[in-house]
C-alpha cells in the first residue's frame, strides 16, 4: 500500500527580458500543484506456479499555472507601452486505474504473463487571460473538459526451443475512448484501436556471449488542448551482442539500431499573433515521418583489484522525412535533441576499507533545441569527480 501527498509552490518567472539574472515581471504568477494518490498492489498464489496479481491506483491534482505574458513592466518598456499580458490556468486532474495479471513462474525454462488493464482519465481547465496593448484591451476565457477510458488487453511468453536458444514474445491490444469539449464550441470524441508488441530471440554462442535479434512495435495515443496531435505508430528494429569473460573482470556490448516512426509526435511552438504574447503556444505536431540508426559499445575492465576503468560510445543518424511546419522545410533534418554522438570514460578506485574515488569524462555532440527554430547547443564535455566511503549497511 502507498500514498502519496505532495504540496509544490515554485516560482514561475525564470525569464528575464534583458537576459539578465532578475525577472522585470510586474505580475510574476505561480506554478503550484497539490496532489494525493494511493496504490494498492496484491499478489496471490494459485494452484502450481501461478501468481494473480493485482495493482490499483488513484490520484488527484489541483494544479494552478499563471505568469506575466510581457514578461516586464510600465517603466521597462518604456515607450512602446502600456504593454500588459497576464495568464492563468487552473487545472484538475483525476486518474484511476486497474491492471490484473496471471504470471506463471516458469517451469523448463519457460514462463508467461497476461492480463487486462483500464484506465480512466479526466482532466478540467480554466484558463483566463488579459492584455493591454497601447489601448487595445482584451479578456479571454477558455474552458475545457476531456475524459479517456482505455482498456488492454496483453500477454508475454518465453520459452527455449533448444537449450542455447530463447524465444520471447508479446504482444498488447489497446482501446481508447476519449471525449474533448471545450467553450469555444469543439466537440471530438475519437476512438482509437492500438496495438504494439515485440519478438526476440536470443542466441548464447558460448558462456560468456549471447547475440540477440529484436522486432517491435510501439504507439503513442492523440490528444487535445494544449498538446494537439494524432496517434502515430512507431517501429523498432535491434541486432546486439553481449559478453562477460570467465573470471568477469571485463564487459563488453554493442547494440546496433534501426527505428522508423509514422506520423511521431514533435514537440514545437509558434505565435499566432505577432502583437499578442499570449497566442505563442507550446505544442505537439506530427511529423510526417522520421528513422535513425547508429551503435551504442561500451566496455569494461578492472585493471587491479582496486582499479576498474570503463568507456562509452554512441553513435546516431537521425532525420525527419517530408516534415513542413508552417513556411520551414525540414525535409533531412536531424530530430531535436538528438546528438550525432555521445561518450564517456571513467576510472574508479575502491580500497578494501571503503573508501571509493571516481572521475568522469563524458561528452555529446551539438544539437537542435526545437523544430521551430534553427538554434543548436554546442559540442560540450563535462567532468565528475566523487570521493565517499561505502560500507557493508552504507
Amino acid at each position: 500500500l502507498g500514498l502519496l501527498h505532495a504540496d509544490f509552490d515554485n516560482g514561475y518567472d525564470a525569464f528575464a527580458i534583458d537576459n539578465s539574472l532578475r525577472t522585470l515581471a510586474d505580475r510574476p504568477g505561480r506554478d503550484a500543484q497539490r496532489s494525493d494518490g494511493a496504490s494498492l498492489d496484491a499478489t496471490w498464489p494459485l494452484a502450481g506456479d501461478l501468481d494473480l496479481r493485482s495493482i490499483t491506483t488513484w490520484a488527484e491534482s489541483d494544479i494552478e499555472v499563471s505568469f506575466d505574458g510581457d514578461w516586464g513592466n510600465d517603466a521597462d518598456w518604456g515607450d512602446a507601452g502600456p504593454y500588459d499580458y497576464f495568464s492563468r490556468t487552473l487545472r484538475n486532474r483525476r486518474t484511476l486505474s486497474q491492471d490484473l495479471r496471471l504470471a506463471s513462474g516458469g517451469a523448463g525454462g519457460s514462463s508467461w504473463t497476461a492480463g487486462a488493464w483500464w484506465l480512466r482519465l479526466e482532466e478540467s481547465n480554466d484558463i483566463a487571460d488579459d492584455g493591454l496593448y497601447l489601448e487595445d484591451a482584451f479578456e479571454r476565457q477558455f474552458d475545457s473538459d476531456y475524459r479517456a477510458d482505455s482498456v488492454a488487453l496483453y500477454g508475454q511468453a518465453q520459452w527455449s526451443p533448444a537449450p542455447a536458444t530463447t524465444i520471447a514474445a508479446g504482444l498488447r491490444l489497446e482501446q481508447r475512448d476519449a471525449r474533448y469539449d471545450d467553450s469555444d464550441g469543439s466537440d471530438f470524441d475519437p476512438r482509437d484501436r492500438l496495438w504494439g508488441g515485440d519478438l526476440t530471440v536470443t542466441q548464447r554462442l558460448s558462456d560468456t556471449q549471447n547475440l540477440w535479434a529484436s522486432l517491435s512495435r510501439g504507439y503513442r495515443a492523440g490528444g487535445f488542448n494544449i498538446g494537439t496531435s494524432v496517434p502515430p505508430a512507431r517501429q523498432q528494429f535491434e541486432l546486439g551482442w553481449k559478453g562477460r569473460n570467465r573470471q568477469g573482470d571485463r564487459t563488453a556490448d554493442v547494440n546496433f539500431f534501426y527505428t522508423r516512426r509514422e506520423r511521431p509526435q514533435v514537440s514545437t511552438s509558434i505565435q499566432l499573433d505577432p502583437q499578442d504574447p499570449l497566442t505563442f503556444i507550446f505544442l505537439t505536431d506530427n511529423a510526417a515521418d522520421a528513422e535513425t540508426w547508429g551503435i551504442e559499445s561500451s566496455a569494461q575492465l578492472r585493471l587491479t583489484d582496486r582499479v576498474e576503468i570503463g568507456a562509452m560510445l554512441a553513435l546516431m543518424d537521425s532525420r525527419y522525412q517530408g516534415y513542413r511546419f508552417g513556411d520551414r522545410d525540414l525535409d533531412g533534418r536531424e530530430w531535436a535533441h538528438a546528438p550525432g554522438w555521445k561518450s564517456s570514460l571513467s576510472t574508479t578506485w575502491r580500497h578494501p576499507e571503503g573508501w571509493m574515488a571516481r572521475a568522469d569524462l563524458s561528452g555529446e555532440a551539438g544539437f537542435y533545441f526545437d523544430t521551430s527554430n534553427d538554434e543548436r547547443s554546442d559540442p560540450r564535455f563535462i567532468a565528475n569527480l566523487r570521493v565517499g566511503y561505502e560500507a557493508e549497511r552504507w
